[in-house]
């Protein structure tokens, strides 16, 4: 570490009237979002964190989007973000931060320094924090990836004026299949989270939101669709830089070891006739107007049993993780 490097400084990179605009990756988990924050990364002058979810921790701490963290908070914010930085360099392929182990905690204690006797927010803090980490990288932007952000976006643009958003969005029979037939040693979740009455809901919120931020009319959100980055990665990246204007000089490389949503070709395992037909009822005008394509799918008497077995999964894994939910 050297005195000039952005990572330790004692006081702050970032203010309040500039570096507001961050790019945030939103939409659906088991959607290749992981890897199109590996795209972002390589786009122009962004760095994009692969899963960040400070906003969570805060939330569960019982901070505000406009209070002060005590020094208790605080420290449970640090922690929990040093940990983050810990985890993607021992686990992760996309977007790893350019650091070590061992340089974790001076970097927390540089920013505690840094905000100490000072009023701030805990999305000031991901900014500064999120700032240090593009600047290690050599890069002046940067964004994260959080796929339920979409439901806090007045709070996230208050803080943030002038973020993009980049919607990521699969076909929903593929979302579901992923998270059906999820091996339960899987880093990347577990199959007890899994029922299609959920997930299918969750689909069409997600889809409804792109829509009804799209007819803003601002010019500051995307969609980009799981089929057309995994088929042409370089071209979503050129469409991507577009959006962000930046050029884009150079081909996107893929990580040797993707996460296993990235594959397009889906488990040999099917949904059943049933679950086809819960997501044509709950999320057919979005699929139709978003240019998915509708499947369907013969219903059979076993369907029913199959989402009664799904079913008791469910409520089983929610009553034993009750405390971690």
């Amino acid at each position: 570490m050297t005195l000039t490097d952005p990572l330790f400084a004692q006081t702050r990179i970032s203010t309040p009237q500039t570096d507001n605009a961050p790019v945030i990756v939103v939409g659906m988990p088991r959607s290749g979002s992981s890897f199109l924050s590996h795209v972002l990364s390589q786009i122009g002058d962004w760095y994009v964190f692969d899963d960040l979810y400070i906003q969570d921790k805060a939330y569960e701490i019982g901070l505000s989007d406009h209070q002060t963290p005590s020094a208790e908070q605080l420290e449970t914010l640090l922690h929990f973000m040093g940990w983050q930085i810990r985890a993607r360099l021992r686990h992760t392929t996309y977007a790893i931060p350019k650091m070590r182990e061992d340089e974790v905690d001076a970097m927390n204690d540089a920013l505690r320094a840094c905000f100490s006797g000072q009023d701030y927010t805990w999305l000031e803090l991901q900014k500064e924090w999120m700032m240090r980490l593009a600047a290690r990288s050599g890069s002046a932007q940067w964004g994260y990836k959080m796929p339920k952000a979409f439901r806090n976006l007045p709070a996230l643009r208050a803080a943030y004026p002038e973020a993009r958003i980049v919607y990521l969005l699969r076909q929903p029979h593929e979302v579901l299949r992923s998270y059906k037939f999820i091996p339960e040693t899987s880093e990347d979740g577990h199959p007890g989270r899994y029922h299609p009455l959920f997930y299918a809901l969750y689909w069409r919120v997600a889809a409804k939101s792109y829509r009804t931020e799209a007819a803003r009319g601002a010019g500051d959100v995307t969609l980009v669709r799981f089929h057309d980055l995994t088929r042409d990665s370089q071209e979503t990246a050129k469409g991507l830089a577009a959006f962000l204007g930046e050029d884009l000089d150079s081909e996107i490389t893929k990580p040797e070891r993707p996460n296993s949503s990235f594959s397009d070709q889906g488990p040999k395992q099917d949904l059943t006739g049933l679950e086809y037909w819960l997501i044509s009822r709950l999320c057919g005008a979005q699929i139709d107007a978003l240019g998915f394509e509708q499947r369907r799918k013969p219903v059979r008497v076993g369907d029913f049993a199959d989402v009664l077995r799904v079913t008791g999964r469910f409520i089983m894994f929610k009553i034993r993780n009750r405390k971690k939910i």
